[in-house]
């Protein structure tokens, strides 16, 4: 099992550990003659070069790599990535399989073995409570695909953080109990394969950069005199038609959530379809309840339909978003991960301390950055958030409550909102006629708050309703 060696004095916790970090170590073991074992001590990265530096020309010579990669021992190890079989048997033609093995893996093999020519040697970890970003190249960000596409990075641990598991381990193991490689995983991984063709065919130009952002202050909701927004509510549509917008990513507490596993819903597809939003998972340790992590940069690389188990690569998506002065796509996303109820009482959503929590963490998903701050002042004002039922699908969330929530997050922060209500009837009319009535009675945001605040769901159902009869 390759573990670092102590850390340098001063850096523990401050960078990523790196697959060529000298300090991973194991010991190539082997059997001697009378019996025992013995060997030399060798880095990982020897280890990693040499098996990629196999020539590798069917899945079962792929599963055989992974295995060898690995740096844990368990019984059936094969088991693991059995899920690559069934996809190249079941879900890939012949001649893609042929194109895969001889074209694409040997490529991607290299852009691997290129990682420590093109990634920076120190990544900084975004660590929980503080401020900080990182921006790496779209090149690097390629090959640090190309690595968790190999599962090459060991677990990074700090003290009582967690973060985020960057390997497609999770995406070639997971088999139904019918022995069946579920379509919308397969879906996922030609999503992926479909990124890697596109980066190794062109060199991507440009950067991207994640951001930690964390509320410093606090807000005294009670007393804002902030008037409420506008707010456009679109039945059809997704959040990613929003040109020029901020996007919201229903976020799990660790970025990325499923996304290179199993999860196929708001996040997991985003961050399947624009791949290198994943890279952030290799150094945002969990989000705590007054944090976003804002991602700036990223391009969609693939076309898709579908949600859930219904997802569907569908093939090559093309962005034409122009360049900022950084070389970044202008592309702006924010993750914000909303309270989860699937293993607690709803309930508690309800309450006051519920509702400020959300509250804060939509205020500084949404709240501007200085730079964003420069640029409206060139160009005219500060972009909308492009929003929806944040929280309210599998984390069980109220969608009326959090629409409203959500709204007056916006409207403090200084942005109108774009509401794609995904058909959902409880919030499509209902919360567009809240919107209009509030606004034409200048309603501020403290006073819907006091208003939302006395609201249980136990005395009055219809939120909308109670809000209007309410803030006169």
């Amino acid at each position: 099992m390759a573990e670092p060696s102590e850390n340098k004095e001063g850096d523990e916790g401050a960078f990523v550990i790196m697959p060529f970090d000298p300090r991973l170590q194991y010991r190539d073991e082997v059997k001697k003659e009378k019996g025992g074992k013995t060997g030399r001590l060798k880095t990982r990265w020897e280890k990693i070069v040499e098996v990629l530096s196999r020539k590798i020309e069917t899945p079962e010579e792929l599963i055989q790599a992974h295995v060898d990669l690995l740096t844990t021992t368990s019984k059936n190890p094969h088991d693991q990535f059995f899920g690559l079989q069934l996809f190249f048997k079941k879900h890939f033609s012949k001649e893609e399989s042929q194109e895969f093995f001889t074209d694409l893996l040997p490529k991607i093999q290299q852009l691997a073995l290129s990682m420590p020519d093109i990634v920076p040697h120190q990544i900084p970890i975004l660590h929980q409570g503080v401020e900080g970003q990182v921006t790496l190249s779209k090149h690097a960000v390629a090959a640090l695909m190309a690595g968790a596409f190999f599962c090459l990075f060991p677990p990074q641990s700090y003290e009582k953080e967690h973060f985020p598991t960057f390997s497609f381990a999770g995406l070639y193991g997971i088999v139904w109990a019918t022995g069946g490689y579920p379509d919308h995983q397969a879906h996922k991984l030609k999503c992926h394969l479909n990124y890697f063709r596109r980066v190794l065919k062109r060199t991507p130009k440009g950067n991207i950069t994640f951001v930690r952002r964390v509320l410093q202050e606090k807000v005294d909701w009670n007393a804002s005199n902030t008037p409420l927004r506008g707010v456009e509510v679109h039945a059809e549509g997704i959040i990613e038609d929003a040109d020029g917008a901020l996007h919201a990513d229903f976020a799990n507490q660790f970025l990325g959530g499923g996304a290179l596993e199993g999860g196929c819903v708001q996040e997991e597809i985003m961050f399947t379809v624009q791949n290198e939003l994943c890279a952030g998972m290799l150094f945002c340790t969990t989000m705590n309840k007054k944090e976003a992590i804002l991602m700036i940069g990223s391009e969609q690389y693939s076309e898709y339909k579908g949600y859930g188990g219904n997802f569907e690569y569908v093939g090559n998506f093309r962005c034409h978003k122009e360049r900022d002065e950084q070389g970044r796509k202008k592309n702006y996303v924010v993750a914000i991960d909303a309270l989860d109820f699937r293993m607690q009482d709803s309930s508690f959503q309800f309450k006051a301390i519920a509702k400020k929590r959300e509250l804060n963490k939509a205020y500084i998903g949404f709240l501007p950055t200085s730079e964003e701050k420069e640029r409206a002042a060139e160009s005219g004002g500060i972009a909308p958030i492009a929003t929806g039922n944040w929280g309210g699908g599998a984390f069980r969330g109220d969608r009326p409550l959090k629409a409203v929530l959500q709204w007056l997050a916006a409207s403090e922060a200084g942005r109108d909102t774009l509401y794609y209500s995904f058909k959902q009837a409880d919030v499509t009319d209902p919360f567009a006629k809240l919107v209009k009535t509030l606004r034409q009675r200048e309603v501020t945001v403290g006073q819907c708050y006091r208003a939302l605040r006395a609201w249980d769901n136990t005395s009055a159902k219809d939120l909308f309703k109670y809000l209007m009869d309410t803030c006169k």
